[in-house]
């Protein structure tokens, strides 16, 4: 099967070996890889029940799908990500579709259960003008720069730089934030308090609690 079951986009398996495909035919470069993450579709899935959730996702799809030139291909690549590529794709030309996207999944139907809630997307994009890179390299470009928009606010996209990927920590600060934003919204940060006792009279009374604040893992 080379398209997803719910959105009939193409799947991860897919796009990458279109991906491939177009990296390895020097008259396709320059192109742009786009890493398209949704946010707040956990909350709105949590919040409306996962028909919602996937009537939210098949009208991202629909949305997106209307904003693609003809030469430009989409994916589902799991959850709540999605992937593009356009080939022969300058800086302004990918502004424009990453705006076109931001305003489709913004404008996605949500159905009537989740009236109160909102969608929004943050995206990066990673430009290929070299047949040597390997479709993992670029995808990973394309996420950092999506983290980076997450990093910024959401609602956006940003472009991979190498310069602010080789800086010292930035790619990590901003990797940390997104994390930290996507778990709260995820309620995956939990507080414990643990009791502080006395080295060598624990069995005294305590009068002190230390609290913190644990980020659990995706499942």
């Amino acid at each position: 099967a080379r398209h997803d079951a719910l959105t009939g986009l193409l799947n991860r398996a897919a796009f990458d070996r279109l991906l491939a495909d177009h990296i390895a035919a020097p008259q396709l470069l320059p192109l742009s890889v786009f890493y398209v993450d949704l946010d707040y579709f956990k909350a709105l899935n949590d919040f409306a029940g996962h028909a919602a959730g996937d009537l939210a996702l098949k009208s991202v799809a629909l949305g997106i799908l209307g904003c693609l030139p003809p030469t430009a291909h989409a994916a589902r690549l799991g959850g709540d990500e999605f992937a593009l590529l356009m080939p022969n794709c300058n800086t302004a030309q990918a502004g424009r579709l990453a705006d076109a996207v931001l305003a489709a999944v913004r404008d996605a139907e949500l159905g009537s259960t989740a009236t109160s809630r909102k969608l929004a997307a943050s995206i990066g994009i990673a430009f290929v003008d070299d047949a040597n890179t390997t479709v993992a390299d670029a995808l990973a470009c394309a996420d950092d720069a999506c983290y980076a928009a997450k990093a910024a606010g959401r609602n956006r996209f940003a472009v991979f730089s190498t310069d602010t990927a080789s800086g010292s920590g930035g790619l990590n600060a901003a990797r940390v934030v997104a994390d930290t934003v996507d778990a709260m919204e995820d309620g995956r940060l939990k507080l414990f308090g643990q009791e502080i006792h006395r080295l060598g009279r624990p069995w005294l009374e305590s009068r002190h609690v230390e609290v913190l604040a644990r980020l659990a893992a995706r499942n």
